[in-house]
């Protein structure tokens, strides 16, 4: 993670940024970033992008602390809640064109480890939107899934078949959440079209 990222105030929350010069003492990020939301649903028959709201776009440092100090806590979600922060202008869907050839890696954890799971997505964050790692565009958001049976945390990546950028980028991921060798996270091909290029196992092409 970035020195100004980690170390920046952290004031409140504000309105969305706009394409203008930064000011003294402001941290701009490389990129624009989303964050989404999409909670549960009565309506069984909802279409799900229609549930995915756009919380806030941010490209500072200082507006991602203030959007994080002023959303509830992850441990305050609703079971069949998510949080997704992508790349503007990447949807969190895998249909999007800077999706389609891409995957996820995934870590379980436990329904009983909730600030635990707080404590990776925000590390999460910080990893994705820090540009620490060689290849960050290869980024294309991260996205925390609180469940009754077991939460997820997911890092989704742009090219799913580049098997040695892919499982360096989960290296690094997992380094960041200061996860070790009995942890494990497995990557999960979003498309069957680019599942069917390589002989993977069913159900992840990658595990570390």
């Amino acid at each position: 993670m970035s020195a100004a990222v980690e170390h920046a105030a952290k004031p409140a929350a504000e309105a969305a940024p706009v394409a203008t010069a930064p000011k003294a003492g402001v941290h701009p990020l490389h990129d624009k970033w989303v964050l989404y939301y999409n909670g549960p649903s009565k309506d069984k028959s909802a279409n799900w992008e229609d549930l995915v709201k756009r919380v806030m776009t941010f490209d500072t440092v200082e507006d991602f602390w203030g959007l994080f100090n002023n959303i509830p806590r992850v441990e305050d979600l609703a079971n069949q809640s998510d949080y997704n922060l992508f790349r503007d202008p990447i949807f969190p869907a895998w249909e999007h064109p800077d999706n389609r050839e891409g995957g996820k890696w995934l870590l379980a954890v436990s329904g009983g480890d909730i600030q635990g799971l707080s404590r990776m997505w925000l590390d999460s964050c910080l990893f994705a939107i820090g540009e620490q790692f060689e290849d960050t565009k290869e980024i294309c958001g991260v996205v925390v899934s609180v469940r009754p049976r077991g939460h997820k945390l997911c890092l989704w990546t742009r090219s799913a078949l580049d098997e040695e950028k892919t499982v360096a980028l989960g290296k690094a991921w997992k380094e960041a959440l200061g996860l070790g060798p009995e942890s494990k996270i497995k990557y999960q091909i979003h498309s069957s079209s680019v599942q069917s290029q390589r002989s993977f196992p069913k159900g992840e092409a990658y595990s570390l």
